[in-house]
């Protein structure tokens, strides 16, 4: 009888252990399965974004994208202050160079939340044009220069959140909000004329400059590049039911 009871309880233990190891193995294929689902939504999104790369250089008719590398922006004015000093900026044909080298650092959607975060990083952005130049160093010695102008944006960060919508079993991007943060900036104006022997004060004043020019060239920036972005990742999203794409059918 003893005999019974050892054999009953070896073969419930055996049973138990065959059940936790299906379960087991069915977590790891599902477990398996969101990984391969994961990979294969990234690359779609990363060949999008490599494919954006050029459509920022030469423009799009369909969907109508302007061309984004270089980026045209409007003439600007900055007035600039420090204790007695003022100058004033006028720059006009500015062109922005390099958004097309982003680096992509982040690119995660979650298809539950349906939400896509995205990090990109510019290694340097360079806005050239002409620039006309008035103001006075402690209210004496005058300041004037007129001539080329280049600004350099050093280690440019891009990165911000897209909500998503599913229509007819596809993806679409409803909304895009991208943020932009430079870490240094350069100032060179060629021809500038003045300042006597407050030639340090000079050089801060221009380099103080960099951050309010840029401040007015961002909006301009951002607003084309989420709306250039926005409309490449939809047509490109619409060519292929959500379905395929996880599965890796878009080849």
């Amino acid at each position: 009888m003893m005999w019974f009871y050892v054999l009953s309880y070896f073969f419930l233990a055996l049973s138990l252990f065959d059940v936790v190891s299906l379960e087991n193995h069915g977590y790891i294929e599902k477990r398996a399965l969101r990984v391969r689902r994961d990979d294969a939504l990234y690359n779609y999104l990363q060949t999008v974004l490599e494919n954006f790369r050029a459509i920022m250089k030469q423009g799009s008719s369909n969907p109508k994208i302007p061309v984004l590398d270089p980026l045209s922006v409007r003439p600007q004015n900055i007035d600039e202050s420090k204790g007695s000093t003022k100058i004033s900026v006028k720059l006009w044909d500015i062109l922005i160079r390099g958004l097309s080298d982003f680096q992509i650092k982040q690119l995660n959607a979650d298809i539950n939340k349906l939400k896509l975060q995205i990090k990109l990083n510019i290694p340097k952005l360079i806005a050239t044009g002409k620039y006309e130049l008035n103001g006075k160093i402690i209210n004496i010695f005058p300041l004037s220069g007129n001539g080329n102008a280049r600004i350099e944006a050093k280690d440019v960060d891009v990165e911000g959140e897209a909500t998503l919508g599913l229509s007819s079993g596809k993806l679409k991007v409803l909304r895009l909000d991208l943020h932009l943060q430079f870490h240094s900036i350069l100032v060179n104006f060629e021809n500038l004329l003045g300042g006597g022997n407050f030639g340090d004060l000079l050089n801060q004043l221009i380099s103080s400059l960099g951050r309010p020019l840029f401040d007015k060239f961002g909006p301009k920036l951002v607003n084309d590049l989420e709306d250039g972005l926005k409309e490449s990742l939809n047509k490109e999203l619409g060519k292929f039911s959500l379905s395929d794409i996880l599965a890796g059918k878009t080849g």
